[in-house]
């Protein structure tokens, strides 16, 4: 898919690269109406978390623990979990 592609792309590039930008801006369009998709909400927040964007990410998991039905977060803790643990955040 698209979002894939954009991932590759920049794939090894510093972190500070303004490409990493521009993927996350086309993830937060694609949740704009795709926001009930639990596998668009895992990449965004696992790509989220390999830049260490703490706070953005933070607010990512919490807007997809938000959005997703309940019947949908078992598939979102473990990734918030192992990004607490990563950045060590209480």
């Amino acid at each position: 898919n698209y979002l894939k592609i954009r991932r590759s792309q920049i794939r090894g590039r510093c972190i500070t690269d303004p490409a990493y930008e521009d993927v996350n801006n086309c993830f937060e369009r694609s949740l704009v109406f795709m926001h009930k998709m639990p596998r668009l909400w895992m990449d965004y927040c696992t790509f989220l978390t390999d830049q260490c964007k703490i706070t953005i990410t933070r607010k990512a998991f919490d807007s997809a623990l938000r959005a997703l039905p309940i019947t949908q977060h078992h598939r979102i803790w473990p990734l918030y979990l192992n990004f607490l643990k990563k950045h060590n955040i209480p």
